[in-house]
């Protein structure tokens, strides 16, 4: 499974959703590769989107506010299932 988090580093938002996406992967112990992209050219390729903007296998899952760990675990178990039925 491969996440992406997009925005600003310093934004509030971001930290708290990375925060619990890693917790959340730590936890449910969980074979996940996540991608910070922080850059300002790089997040400027992804188009106008609210930031922190969240990728799920490629499919925008959030946008403009960070998410709970509970949230970031349900967003992984989905992923992983999906990721099974392909």
């Amino acid at each position: 499974m491969k996440i992406k988090i997009i925005g600003p580093e310093d934004e509030p938002a971001f930290k708290t959703s990375l925060a619990h996406l890693l917790k959340a992967i730590h936890e449910l112990q969980a074979n996940v590769v996540v991608d910070e992209i922080t850059d300002l050219q790089d997040i400027e390729d992804y188009g106008p989107l609210l930031y922190p903007a969240i990728f799920i296998n490629g499919r925008l899952a959030v946008e403009g506010r960070s998410i709970s760990l509970e949230e970031a675990k349900r967003f992984i178990m989905s992923g992983e299932k999906n990721d099974s039925e392909v």
